[in-house]
């Protein structure tokens, strides 16, 4: 009752804010989205001859309309509503199953301010309703409020302050929690230095669990910045500590982030999980990870994404968040049928070779829209990856999920039961850095970095120290060199327990306009505990344009290490890539790469992917494309082929034509075909309809499942 007269003075208040007479013009935008599909297949069990058929039927109906209005010059009102419908009927074996789902999600900011201060606040609430026949009605509920207040006065420090209350809870009652979060954020400027201090402070209570966490945190930060003698000699120096505090109260389980937080490194296609080349992976210290998508059906490639530690961890679970864009609706058919994503994890102590953790069990939390992978403690961890594939299934139920980005990953582990009910951990960090111009060619620059933690609760104290020392020389107009020297220190509670050494070197030589080359060198010392490792790695780039249109990358790399733990291994490797273009219309991609590998007490491997890709659009609306790829390991071989046609049959391009087949299968007999065409047709100019029909066959080793499917959407939106 309290939510309906929630929801019922939230339309009041904006529909007389859109009649105010006194209000200047409103901005606003609707939405309709209309979407049937309809799909049927014969599964067979291939052991038994087992057959099964099924139908299933689906219609999903969009609204949304947003209003957006400055009442007064200095105050503005945005408003609006979304309501989302899905109605799925599925028929197996001629029983009938009926499936409905509801999200209403309300929302009102309101804004108020100028070039000096702002105060702004907002409601928002969502109800995610589900039923169907054999299931008991299940509702989701949240309910959000904010308010922001910052003062920016000119030549004197600035203050935000923000607060926000989460309350989320279901009925049936399996969730029940409260969240209230403060921040406040002081910042000033002044010449070449830089003020900030941060405090939040999060009271978080889980009540079916009966946990309550209360976390505080104060975070400060000096900064200095000049230049000297025309910049010339450039100094930065940063100074930063915080001081967190965790209490925990309640039986439940007392889950804790790892004491260090990491930077985040994905890869799209690992072919080979347990190695990596170097270079491999994609560095992204922002901790975003937008361009891994885990929906849109799978394409048989795993994908990996990982923390790299500053220092060694205790961990034993990661969570995998999604984009937050994704709404109720969404997370709930990710719940459904979180069990088609199988996840493996892996843990290193260089990023190149990689060891099998056993995953106790996944659980998906559709009210924080992550994945929490389990699996047995792990101590002393530096990296850790999860590793997966974008999820395949029906193409009708698969609709919603066409695309499901990752926004970061984080670690975890679970506190014993006699562990202390307050953490406090402080951390002190200190960067140095000075750069010198020795002259128009010569840079040369030097870096420290010192951090130091304690940990009251686990009996942590730990120190590390990097120095490094870098070098950039422009020989002449051909050939340029950089070298850069490592050192890095820890300490743990008092104990000197690692040191380690790097260096890298590079020569790189521009010979032509057209061809360019790099020889680098890297090597690695690491003295620790369990003894002394070493590696070295040898990599020669070459990067030509043979000819107009014409352009080779060949690479060659030869890796050598001795671990302490896992002995001696080396490996070779050759990677070329072609990109031809001998015509304006036609283009064709031609990659191939091979490893070698010989480790200790291990057999030899050799892996090998090529890639064959062509585009030629013959006319201005006629396009075809093609991709044939091949990853043989030995273990298995995976190929995948893949033909596309598009025609625009219109002169002013408003009907698009499409036609796209694709087959992806392995050594073990698995096998999956699609065909599809498809039209897309801009009817009016806010209206647009798409059509798609695909008839084709999914095979693995236990069932062949044979299916078609048709899909209609209809799309208005008025802006």
């Amino acid at each position: 009752m309290m939510r309906s007269a929630h929801f019922a003075s939230l339309v009041l208040y904006v529909a007389a804010l859109v009649l105010m007479p006194q209000a200047a013009a409103a901005n606003i935008r609707l939405m309709g989205d209309w979407t049937w599909s309809y799909s049927e297949s014969d599964t067979t069990r291939l052991e038994t001859d087992e057959k099964t058929q099924s139908e299933n039927r689906r219609f999903r109906q969009l609204y949304r309309a947003d209003l957006s209005r400055q009442v007064y010059p200095t105050l503005l009102v945005n408003g609006g509503v979304l309501f989302e419908r899905s109605d799925l009927n599925s028929e197996v074996d001629g029983e009938d199953n009926d499936t409905t789902g509801e999200l209403l999600r309300p929302y009102v900011d309101v804004e108020l301010g100028n070039d000096l201060y702002t105060l702004a606040g907002g409601y928002r609430e969502s109800e995610t309703t589900r039923s169907g026949t054999g299931l008991e009605t299940s509702k989701q509920f949240v309910e959000e409020y904010d308010a922001r207040a910052e003062w920016q006065p000119v030549g004197l420090p600035g203050i935000e302050a923000t607060y926000t209350r989460t309350l989320r809870n279901s009925d049936p009652e399996t969730t029940d929690q409260e969240s209230n979060i403060y921040r406040t954020t002081v910042d000033y400027a002044y010449r070449n230095y830089e003020f900030l201090y941060n405090y939040m402070r999060s009271d978080d209570e889980q009540k079916t669990e009966d946990t309550r966490t209360l976390t505080q945190t104060h975070n400060g930060r000096v900064r200095y910045s000049r230049g000297f003698f025309d910049n010339r000699l450039t100094l930065n120096a940063r100074v930063q500590a915080e001081r967190s505090t965790v209490e925990f109260s309640g039986t439940g389980e007392r889950i804790v982030p790892t004491t260090s937080s990491g930077s985040s490194f994905y890869l799209l296609e690992d072919l080979t999980p347990s190695s990596n080349l170097p270079g491999e992976f994609t560095s992204d210290a922002g901790g975003t990870l937008s361009d891994v998508d885990l929906g849109g059906g799978g394409s048989g490639n795993l994908v990996s994404i990982g923390i790299a530690y500053a220092e060694e961890v205790e961990i034993d679970r990661l969570r995998v968040f999604f984009d937050s864009n994704l709404d109720d609706f969404f997370r709930d058919e990710i719940d459904r049928i979180e069990n088609e994503w199988n996840w493996e994890i892996y843990i290193s102590d260089d990023q190149l070779n990689w060891t099998s953790v056993p995953v106790a069990a996944s659980d998906y939390d559709p009210i924080d829209n992550y994945f929490e992978i389990h699996f047995p403690r792990q101590q002393d961890i530096q990296y850790i990856k999860v590793v997966t594939s974008a999820v395949r299934r029906d193409p009708v139920t698969q609709d919603p999920l066409d695309s499901i980005p990752v926004s970061r990953i984080a670690g975890f582990f679970a506190l014993a039961p006699d562990d202390a009910d307050e953490i406090v951990s402080i951390s002190r960090n200190l960067n140095f850095g000075v750069g010198w111009k020795m002259t128009d060619k010569t840079r040369v620059g030097y870096d420290l970095a010192y951090q130091d933690q304690e940990v009251d609760a686990f009996d942590i104290e730990s120190r590390q120290m990097s120095n490094i020392f870098n070098i950039n020389h422009l020989i002449n107009q051909v050939f340029s060199t950089s070298a850069r020297f490592l050192r890095n220190d820890r300490w743990r509670n008092g104990a000197h327990d690692l040191k380690s050494h790097q260096f890298t070197a590079q020569m790189t030589a521009r010979w032509l306009e057209t061809l360019r080359q790099s020889l680098t060198y890297s090597g690695e010392r690491v003295d620790e505990d369990e003894g002394r490792s070493t590696s070295h790695a040898v990599f020669l780039r070459t990067n030509a344009e043979l000819y107009r249109g014409w352009d080779v990358a060949f690479d060659q790399g030869y890796t050598w290490q001795d671990q302490a733990e896992q002995g001696k291994m080396e490996s070779f490797f050759v990677r070329v890539s072609n990109s031809i273009v001998p015509h304006r219309r036609l283009n064709f991609i031609v990659d191939y790469s091979v490893r070698w590998t010989r480790q200790e007490e291990s057999d030899n491997r050799q892996d090998q992917t090529g890639r064959v890709r062509a585009f030629w659009t013959p006319t201005d609306t006629l396009s075809f494309n093609g991709e044939y790829k091949i990853r043989d390991t030995d273990l298995e071989t995976f190929s995948e082929w893949e033909f596309g046609a598009g025609w625009l049959p219109l002169r002013d391009g408003t009907l698009q034509l499409n036609l796209r087949y694709s087959e992806e299968g392995d050594s073990d007999d698995e096998r999956l075909r699609s065909f599809s065409p498809s039209l897309n047709w801009a009817l009016a100019r806010n209206t647009d309809l798409t059509l798609t029909y695909t008839l084709g066959s999914d095979k693995d080793g236990v069932e062949e499942v044979d299916y078609q499917s048709f899909q209609a959407n209809l799309r208005f939106y008025y802006d």
